[in-house]
């Protein structure tokens, strides 16, 4: 009896440390996963300007005092490219020095206990852009008037009145770049909407992919691996200030940068699944590149743009006080990368940022009605047929768990349209979102007064006053095409996640079907293919 006793406490015991040590490894997998940047402090543009110029003479005073084998350039003020290049290569150095793991055991922690701040993503709509826009150059042409207004009752060349002729001459000539360079393709407030661009078809102003960003940094500010939203391109413009270091790995090497990434980081991804997508993992480039990846380097200064393509990882740092601007923008080629990049979302539970099922309806109808010019068809036309057969083979497969089908038409004008935004807003307990993020884009196509449903609009069945589109309860995909809603949980699902929630629910569901007449639109785009 002694004997079955120690057992039976051995196996109390056994138990208890096993459930120690589980909940220990679960706070350990939390806190692993928690880690990212925090908000900082506020800055006025000196103030920031101030706070970075002191903390790299303060932080490099340091390292020179410290390190008498320091590389000397790394001190230099550089006038000449020579030494520009040495003093980038140098903060190259340091920067991966100080992050690498031989530097955590090391005893410099007087100079690992860092803090830098970084203006990013810094919206452009409210901050204003680095580019003239036709607000400013509107603003800049009012102010001209007003002056050639006000000259008409001075003398102008003596005293104050040259310092206002001098003030007008200087405006006349600003208002002229300003003209010039609105306008300009190379402006990047323009270039996601230009003819070449998928992106004029998506009805908002996405700040960060439609609207452009600024980004302001200072020394060893970090933009950590990633890849674009829905794996755009993205087109960066260096306004002034210290260079930046770009490290890039091209779309077709993604597979093998992610490989890598893997082996380099393990617990981190057991941790975190969506780690990429979080943009607060910084990988040593040297190390990606000997376990197979990809890895390209660039040094960014002023004046210079960085391109980066579809699905390419791109990271970096600053190399102090400077100021970027960047935007999306989008190719027919992108639209492979487009498609898997929403269907990795759909398994990260990532709410998109576009619907990218209306996007494509969208470019269908353009080309019908535009003509194709670019090449467009040939690949829209593979993802057209593939989105198409997995919709019908999805309605076929859950129309029987259904207690109520319904066919909604496409356009707002129709009888359902009110009883639809009425029966699925979020005031009626709905977990519907917003269709798209951001500031919606003041329409210049007025038809008596009513504003002209866009293509994105017509094809998603709302105009731009209709705001909202169901979002998958279960892998956050906006439902452009069809979904399942439950009035017991007032949610809704697409149809995959549908058939698995239907299978075992107890309340009433409805299934929703946009009106779409699928054949049309393969035999609208076959055509031009």
């Amino acid at each position: 009896e002694d004997a079955e006793t120690d057992i039976h406490d051995l196996k109390v015991k056994s138990s208890s440390a096993k459930n120690q040590a589980a909940a220990i490894e679960k706070r350990r997998k939390k806190q692993l996963a928690s880690f990212g940047f925090g908000d900082g402090d506020m800055f006025y543009l000196d103030e920031y300007e101030g706070f970075a110029s002191r903390f790299k003479k303060k932080y490099l005073s340091k390292v020179k005092a410290a390190n008498p084998y320091a590389s000397k350039d790394l001190f230099i003020k550089p006038r000449t490219q020579e030494e520009k290049r040495k003093h980038a290569e140098a903060l190259e150095a340091e920067y991966w020095r100080l992050i690498s793991n031989y530097a955590r055991m090391s005893d410099d922690s007087e100079l690992l206990d860092l803090s830098v701040s970084y203006g990013s993503d810094l919206d452009t709509g409210e901050l204003g852009s680095g580019f003239p826009t036709k607000e400013s150059t509107e603003k800049m042409r009012h102010k001209l008037m007003k002056m050639e207004s006000e000259g008409r009752n001075r003398k102008w060349g003596r005293g104050s009145d040259k310092d206002f002729a001098l003030e007008y001459s200087e405006t006349k000539r600003l208002l002229a770049l300003y003209e010039k360079y609105a306008e300009s393709g190379w402006n990047i407030n323009n270039l996601p909407t230009l003819s070449g661009s998928l992106l004029q078809y998506v009805d908002s102003n996405i700040t960060g992919v439609m609207v452009p960003w600024l980004y302001v940094g200072m020394c060893f500010s970090s933009f950590c691996w990633h890849t674009e939203d829905h794996n755009f391109a993205s087109i960066n413009y260096h306004h002034f200030g210290a260079p930046k270091t770009w490290y890039g790995a091209p779309g077709t090497g993604a597979e093998k940068f992610e490989t890598a990434a893997r082996k380099l980081a393990p617990e981190l991804f057991e941790a975190r699944e969506d780690l990429l997508t979080g943009i607060v993992t910084q990988f040593n480039p040297y190390e990606l590149a000997k376990e197979g990846a990809p890895i390209y380097h660039l040094v960014q200064n002023e004046g210079d743009f960085v391109i980066t393509f579809p699905r390419g990882y791109h990271g970096g740092f600053n190399h102090g006080f400077n100021c970027a601007e960047a935007v999306n923008f989008a190719t027919p080629d992108w639209i492979s990368f487009g498609d898997q990049c929403v269907e990795r979302y759909a398994s990260l539970r990532k709410t998109p940022v576009i619907s990218h099922e209306a996007l494509l309806c969208s470019l269908v109808v353009a080309i019908d009605e535009h003509g194709d010019t670019s090449g467009l068809a040939s690949y829209l036309f593979p993802s057209i047929n593939r989105m198409i057969d997995i919709e019908l083979k999805g309605r076929k497969k859950i129309q029987q768990f259904a207690r109520d089908i319904r066919i909604e038409n496409s356009h707002p004008g129709d009888t359902s349209y009110q009883a639809r935004k009425e029966a699925y807003s979020p005031r009626s307990g709905s977990t519907m979102k917003r269709r798209l993020p951001g500031r919606k884009p003041k329409s210049e196509n007025n038809v008596q007064g009513r504003e002209r449903p866009s293509i994105m609009g017509r094809m998603q069945g709302m105009s731009k006053a209709y705001k909202f589109l169901v979002q998958c309860a279960e892998c956050k995909r906006y439902c452009a095409l069809s979904f399942l809603w439950s009035h017991g949980t007032h949610e809704g699902y697409c149809l995959e996640h549908g058939l698995k929630y239907a299978k075992k629910a107890d309340s009433a569901l409805v299934l929703i079907f946009q009106k779409r007449d699928f054949e049309e639109l393969q035999t609208k785009l076959s055509k031009f293919v």
